[in-house]
């Protein structure tokens, strides 16, 4: 009960439900158990994603995308609250889709913190935009140090070779 959002009541609801969590081999398959993932249409090459597939408990899905909000609103929401603000102004992405998005990562994060047997420690979440922008800086100031994939990826980044 240390993940913010997470009360009694779905805490308790998780355990009960998911059980053993040793009998996943990873994160991807809790949310495929809880029907957290989408439904994938492909024909030849064209591959559609849908809406989730809802399998599972739906007590539980619904309890987790309502922790989700409460992690969401809470001082120490930490990445998720982070990632939730970047989909929702940066990606122009609907907030309804955020917060399943933000329910199934939290999902994900107390697997893992049960499989670990682990206390939650809130982490910041790293921007993509700025991550890139920081890669572009460092291949900028020391070019000598990176390999030829660091230098097609300049390229492709279309960031000018620095003077020698």
């Amino acid at each position: 009960m240390t993940v913010p959002g997470i009360g009694p009541i779905t805490a308790l609801s998780y355990v009960a439900y998911v059980g053993d969590v040793g009998r996943f081999e990873n994160a991807h398959q809790i949310s495929n158990f809880i029907g957290f993932v989408p439904k994938v249409d492909r024909s030849c090459t064209i591959n559609r994603m849908g809406h989730i597939t809802k399998l599972g408990n739906s007590l539980l899905r619904s309890l987790l995308v309502q922790a989700a909000w409460s992690c969401i609103r809470s001082k120490n929401g930490g990445a998720l609250k982070e990632k939730y603000k970047y989909m929702a102004a940066t990606r122009n992405i609907g907030k309804g889709k955020s917060i399943v998005t933000i329910a199934r990562k939290l999902g994900e994060l107390l697997y893992t913190l049960l499989k670990n047997n682990q206390v939650y420690e809130p982490k910041k979440f790293i921007n993509p935009e700025i991550q890139i922008s920081e890669l572009v800086s460092i291949t900028i100031c020391c070019p000598t140090y990176f390999s030829a994939y660091e230098v097609r990826t300049r390229a492709v980044l279309s960031v000018p070779e620095p003077a020698l």
